[in-house]
């Protein structure tokens, strides 16, 4: 509770300063099982297991507590300000963490991991629009972030730039990530891929945490 009252108290400091919102970083994991269990995998990840139900530190019932505490923060200030969350949760679970009085929008991950034919990005937009119209929330369309190679590298120049342009026109929110906190790029990449991480070898892009709506 201590904590949960600090971190209120960093949330006024910085709207009081006039900033529009936060992106909040791995908003799933906002709430652990106290007792803190072992995952039981033999494997590197800790997260390999997210999508299992009672998760010990994802996706659990306690972080909507939190997020309806800072939403009623965000709502006290006369002029409109903004959660986005980065949550990777259980299928059909993302519109739960919208409902109103909670957080505002969620990056879409589903379109980042989808493959890019035409059939199957028509199936996650259609679903990903209706679930989140439940919640009255938009859909915030992403092909990258700091955990996967970009787009760019991943489907080649040319099928990027068509997914691009298909979240521009897609409703109801466009957004376009730049490369994310640090842009990957993968190995074997193309001139055009380096250039837009900043150059050859960086891996890294130009600028952090850069989004463009």
């Amino acid at each position: 509770m201590v904590l949960r009252v600090e971190f209120e108290s960093v949330l006024r400091f910085w709207f009081d300063l006039g900033v529009d919102g936060f992106r909040i970083d791995v908003a799933h994991g906002t709430v652990k099982d106290p007792a803190l269990p072992d995952l039981g995998l033999p494997e590197y990840s800790v997260i390999a297991d997210e999508n299992q139900d009672n998760h010990p530190h994802g996706d659990r019932d306690g972080v909507h507590d939190i997020f309806r505490a800072w939403r009623a923060i965000a709502d006290g200030y006369p002029d409109p300000h903004v959660f986005a969350a980065e949550a990777h949760v259980r299928p059909g679970h993302l519109a739960d963490h919208l409902r109103p009085g909670e957080l505002h929008t969620a990056f879409n991950f589903d379109l980042l991991k989808c493959a890019p034919e035409a059939d199957k990005q028509k199936e996650v937009i259609d679903r990903t629009i209706t679930d989140l119209a439940k919640a009255g929330a938009p859909a915030t369309w992403v092909l990258s972030n700091h955990d996967e190679n970009r787009h760019v590298t991943r489907y080649g120049p040319t099928p990027a730039s068509c997914l691009r342009r298909l979240t521009r026109v897609t409703p109801p929110t466009s957004r376009r990530r730049r490369c994310g906190v640090r842009g990957r790029c993968g190995g074997g990449v193309g001139a055009v891929s380096r250039r837009s991480c900043g150059g050859p070898g960086t891996g890294r892009c130009g600028s952090r945490g850069l989004h463009r709506c």
